[in-house]
């Protein structure tokens, strides 16, 4: 790496070693579900471009998360337990969700689900932890029923008309989903 002494117009080379990312300003989340807060330690994770920024405001310090692609992340949740965090791709072709175990010092994914034809707009997980919702935006129009263990598609469903919110009961025997003048209700069985 170079620095170019504006004055002089002279390259100056940095000392040898590694460029770290230390702090990012920006966010491009649209909406509510590009911003989560850990519901345990209260940190809170955000979307920049196809990274996760993790911010606490008890140190100010910020770690980063990265997807395997360079597509942009639209929606973020956390687990109810903060076990997990998933990522789901915006608007793309074949998008992916990308879930982190959060206990794990990884900062690459631990899993990858593939099934959307185009971007996902929200996520939500079981209150047990164990399975994961995804939502199609509406040029996907699909939802999704995963297992968070081991990324198996348990059900799916291509929906008739556009939804723009879901919601896991703290029961976790169904789900809701709203939007179009509807409110449709999911159980599990």
């Amino acid at each position: 790496i170079t620095s170019i002494n504006m004055k002089r117009g002279k390259r100056k080379p940095l000392k040898e070693g590694k460029a770290t990312l230390e702090n990012l300003i920006g966010i491009t989340s649209e909406g509510l579900s590009g911003i989560s807060v850990h519901p345990i330690s209260g940190d809170m994770a955000f979307i920049a471009g196809s990274t996760i920024v993790k911010y606490s405001p008890m140190t100010n310090k910020q770690e980063f998360l990265f997807s395997k692609s360079t597509k942009s992340i639209r929606c973020l949740k956390h687990s109810s337990k903060g076990t997990y965090l998933a990522g789901g791709e915006g608007v793309c072709k074949s998008p992916q969700i990308h879930l982190w175990r959060l206990e794990d010092a990884d900062q690459y994914p631990f899993l990858s689900l593939k099934a959307h034809k185009f971007g996902i707009l929200i996520l939500a997980f079981s209150p047990n932890e164990e399975r994961l919702v995804s939502l199609g935006d509406s040029n996907d129009q699909g939802l999704f029923l995963w297992n968070v263990a081991d990324g198996t598609k348990l059900a799916h469903k291509k929906l008739s008309s556009t939804m723009s919110s879901l919601s896991y009961s703290d029961s976790g025997e169904f789900f809701l989903t709203a939007g179009g003048n509807m409110l449709r209700f999911w159980t599990i069985r």
